[in-house]
């Protein structure tokens, strides 16, 4: 169980180190359409 947790902890630390130029432009993929919309 706590492996589990760690290995989690450690793909979503890895995420947010290796893709957050690409997290950053889904978001902004994902919200600019939603505010044209409204």
């Amino acid at each position: 169980m706590i492996t589990f947790f760690s290995m989690c902890y450690q793909f979503i630390l890895a995420n947010a180190i290796i893709g957050r130029k690409t997290s950053l432009y889904v978001f902004v993929v994902f919200s600019v359409p939603k505010k044209t919309t409204l």
